[in-house]
């Protein structure tokens, strides 16, 4: 995820503090973590993601923190895993780009999808 719009690595090449890589809706440090985990913004879209997060991580809601979780997440080791959190990370790159609130995808069945899902 390092090729991405998140404050943490835009303002990485503006020179900015870490702490001062806010995100924009929660007004916290814009990490990878904190927009996977826990921004608000996209909590519609985590919903799916965490779905099969607990389908395909054993024991995903007994892992003793988020950034365990996030960790298991990430290492994206099942085909399910890595369709969702490309769903995920696709749609939320799409909110992020249109912030007017011109991001609604219309359903598959007009658009191209390799899953024949749509991802609500």
């Amino acid at each position: 995820m390092s090729a991405h719009s998140l404050a943490i690595e835009t303002g990485r090449h503006k020179s900015q503090s870490p702490s001062d890589r806010l995100c924009t809706n929660c007004n916290v440090q814009e990490t990878e973590m904190h927009h996977v985990m826990y921004c608000s913004k996209f909590d519609n879209l985590r919903v799916k993601l965490f779905a099969v997060s607990r389908k395909e991580i054993r024991y995903f809601d007994k892992l003793l923190t988020d950034e365990r979780r996030f960790c298991k997440i990430m290492e994206v080791n099942t085909i399910p895993l890595a369709n969702a959190l490309g769903q995920y990370l696709t749609q939320a790159s799409i909110v992020i780009n249109n912030p007017a609130g011109t991001h609604f995808l219309p359903p598959c069945e007009t658009r191209p999808c390799l899953s024949r899902r749509c991802f609500y």
